[in-house]
């Protein structure tokens, strides 16, 4: 029941402030690891490129999934607001709905005075 009262904190988080520019999204640390185990796994040989990918995706999965986990366990061992507190943040990081609402606005006003001015 924390989980759902922190996927709504976080939502209302996202509705309220959006994603802020300064922070360091974690999709994009999930990418720079991508990049970096990608450079060392696949090589030249095509071959192994299948067994590589599979293993870039374990590893990328597990380290997605447990990093987060194990940040909330230790936060539950200290104290369960805590936990709710860092679920709650890391909540509305996943969200994006107000930027993204944002942005395509951008996108399909820009689509639609380019298509009237023709």
């Amino acid at each position: 029941m924390m989980s759902l009262a922190a996927c709504v904190t976080g939502f209302f988080l996202d509705r309220l402030f959006g994603d802020p520019v300064w922070l360091y999204h974690p999709v994009r640390m999930i990418g720079n690891m991508i990049s970096f185990l990608e450079k060392r796994l696949r090589k030249e040989n095509d071959k192994k490129n299948m067994t590589a990918g599979g293993v870039l995706w374990i590893i990328v999965a597990i380290l997605s999934f447990g990093i987060p986990f194990a940040g909330l366990r230790v936060a539950q061992n200290i104290h369960p607001l805590i936990c709710f507190f860092l679920e709650s943040f890391w909540c509305y990081q996943i969200f994006a709905a107000k930027s993204l609402s944002e942005e395509s606005k951008k996108v399909y006003y820009c689509l639609k005075r380019n298509y009237i001015k023709r």
